[in-house]
């Protein structure tokens, strides 16, 4: 992996908790509960860098049911908003994917 890559990584994860995911079911006390999976600004953070390192990276990336490949930077800055408003929660109660978080962004 490149370098400048791990150091992104690595200063993203110690600096911002922030990236932590929530699913869509409170613990026994009413709070949040949160999963082992990063939040959709963290993904997208994560993404930005890794295209500024390789801007032709072709991506594969499946959330909830939906496939999407990002061909390019250009590729997933076009689609990636889009993304935001899947459902990643039930019918019943549904939470999109941008406010499974707790990052507040």
């Amino acid at each position: 992996m490149n370098e400048g890559l791990v150091a992104y990584y690595n200063h993203s994860k110690k600096e911002n908790k922030n990236y932590q995911r929530k699913g869509f079911y409170n613990n026994k006390n009413g709070t949040l509960r949160k999963v082992n999976a990063i939040c959709w600004h963290g993904y997208r953070d994560f993404l930005t860098a890794l295209y500024k390192i390789y801007s032709d990276l072709r991506v594969f990336t499946s959330m909830s049911t939906t496939q999407i490949t990002y061909n390019n930077k250009e590729d997933f800055e076009l689609k990636y908003p889009d993304t935001a408003n899947i459902n990643i929660g039930s019918m019943v109660q549904p939470l999109n994917y941008k406010d499974a978080c707790f990052c507040g962004n």
